[in-house]
């Protein structure tokens, strides 16, 4: 049976999102790049629509299942998952690319776009409040950061050195310290390596199975401020590991 997003705590429900979310606009992406001939599947309209109204229908849910503070927090996962689809539409050569920036997800759902700017306005607020009951939100902040979000930084100078920077702020806001010597030079998503290193659309593993795999002791430090410790339970095993979550 499948889980819903609510019958996980948020933290691991919004990861799940996210990984759905990931490798749908990940498949597409690929097939964009590998086809031959035009495919109508795969114009910018199409493409924009199935990833609009997948995150619709994810809003939609969590709408009707959770209690407003825990919507409120989903809507911004769904801004910054609007974000990083435009942004990873516009960030390579095809022939939908000019019509992609005059429609974006982010227009279409939110009726913005100054997400290059807003991202990280957001995640500056999320930061300096330093809000635990927010770390659910820092996690998908981080994961897109380290699947290649840019934002204003794209083409700067210090780009790197900025988006490193605030990945290692996420890191100390998520886990409480920031990372150690022994993480020197290990990426702090490992699992959005696989994605960034390869062309290919071979398998990519779920976000959701590598943090069970993993992370188990990340994701624990999670749960115990939630006073939660289930990873032992076989609801959060199934719904992180179910047949289906990767391509």
């Amino acid at each position: 049976m499948t889980a819903s997003p609510t019958s996980l705590p948020e933290e691991l429900g919004f990861i799940r999102v996210f990984d759905a979310y990931w490798q749908e606009v990940h498949a597409l992406r690929e097939r964009i790049q590998t086809r031959r001939g035009e495919d109508p599947t795969l114009s910018p309209e199409a493409v924009r629509l199935r990833i609009q109204r997948f995150l619709e229908e994810k809003s939609s849910e969590f709408g009707r299942h959770t209690e407003s503070f825990e919507y409120q927090q989903f809507r911004q996962v769904l801004y910054l998952m609007a974000a990083l689809a435009d942004e990873t539409f516009l960030a390579f050569d095809w022939p939908g690319r000019l019509d992609w920036s005059e429609s974006l997800i982010e227009k279409a759902l939110f009726d913005s776009h100054d997400a290059g700017v807003r991202f990280f306005d957001l995640l500056e607020d999320l930061l300096e409040a330093r809000d635990s009951s927010q770390r659910s939100v820092a996690v998908i902040y981080l994961l897109a950061l380290a699947l290649g979000f840019k934002g204003k930084f794209y083409g700067t100078d210090r780009c790197d050195e900025n988006l490193a920077a605030y990945r290692a702020r996420l890191y100390n806001f998520i886990y409480g310290s920031r990372p150690g010597r022994r993480l020197e030079g290990v990426p702090l998503c490992p699992q959005t390596a696989w994605y960034n290193a390869s062309g290919q659309a071979e398998k990519f593993p779920s976000i959701a199975r590598w943090f069970f795999i993993g992370s188990l002791i990340i994701v624990a430090v999670m749960l115990a401020s939630h006073g939660a410790w289930l990873l032992g339970t076989s609801d959060i095993h199934s719904a992180l590991t179910e047949p289906g979550s990767a391509p």
